[in-house]
C-alpha cells in the first residue's frame, strides 16, 4: 500500500503526496526506514497512485474553488449545463462524470476520486516532483500503478493514440527520476494483454 497520507481502506484515494500517513507514522519514521534499509544493503520501493486523487485532497479542493484557480485544469471538470459537442476530447459516459455543488468531475473510479489531468504541464511537473522528494530522501524507486490509465479510453478512446500517450508521460516521469537518481528502479503495475504491456518495459524496469 501507498504509505503517503491516503483515504480508503485499500489506501487508493490520495490526500497529500508530501506527507506519511498517520497509520504508518510520520516523515522521521520513513528517514529512519530508508537509514536502517541503506545499512543493511537493502533496496526500498513505494507504492504510488499517481491516476487519481481523492476529493480531500487540496488541489481538488482548491480546483473546484473558483474558475481562475491554479489548479483548476489538474482535473476533468465541466459545467453542469454541459454540452457534449463542446469538449469531444472526453467521452460522454454519465457514470463517470460526478457533481459537486457546482460543477461536474471525471472520475474512472467512483465519486470520492478524481481522475487527475494529464494534459495540463502543471500537474505533470507537480507529480515529478513528488517523486523527486522521496528519491532525495533516499528511496529507491516506485511501483507505480494502473500505469496503462494515466490516459484512459474514456480520454482517449483510439488505442494506438492512448498507448502512446501513456508511454510519453512515464518516458518523462522516468527522465524526470534519473535526473535525481540514474540508478532509480520503476516498477509497473497493469491488467491487460500482452501486446499492451509489452511497449510499457521500455520506460519501466519491470512490469
Amino acid at each position: 500500500s501507498p504509505i503517503y497520507h491516503t483515504k480508503g481502506k485499500s489506501k487508493n484515494e490520495p490526500l497529500n503526496y508530501f506527507e506519511i500517513d498517520p497509520d504508518y507514522g510520520n516523515m522521521v519514521d520513513l528517514e529512519e526506514l530508508i537509514s536502517e534499509s541503506n545499512k543493511r544493503g537493502m533496496k526500498l520501493i513505494l507504492e504510488m497512485e499517481l491516476n487519481h486523487t481523492s476529493i480531500d485532497h487540496e488541489w481538488f479542493k482548491q480546483a473546484v474553488s473558483t474558475k481562475d484557480n491554479s489548479f483548476r485544469n489538474y482535473y476533468n471538470l465541466r459545467d453542469l449545463d454541459f454540452k457534449q459537442s463542446e469538449e469531444p476530447r472526453l467521452v460522454n459516459e454519465d457514470s463517470l462524470w460526478h457533481r459537486t455543488e457546482d460543477l461536474q468531475y471525471f472520475s474512472y473510479n467512483g465519486s470520492v476520486l478524481a481522475d487527475l489531468n494529464y494534459e495540463n504541464k502543471e500537474l505533470r511537473s507537480d507529480i515529478e516532483d513528488v517523486a523527486a522528494f522521496y528519491l532525495e530522501k533516499g528511496v529507491n524507486g516506485f511501483k507505480l500503478n494502473n500505469i496503462n490509465n494515466i490516459y484512459t479510453y474514456y480520454e482517449e478512446p483510439d488505442e494506438d493514440a492512448r498507448l502512446e500517450k501513456n508511454l510519453v508521460w512515464w518516458q518523462s516521469f522516468k527522465l524526470a527520476c534519473k535526473e535525481v537518481d540514474p540508478e532509480v528502479y520503476l516498477i509497473g503495475d497493469i491488467d491487460d494483454r500482452a501486446a499492451v504491456i509489452a511497449p510499457f518495459y521500455k520506460e519501466l524496469n519491470t512490469i
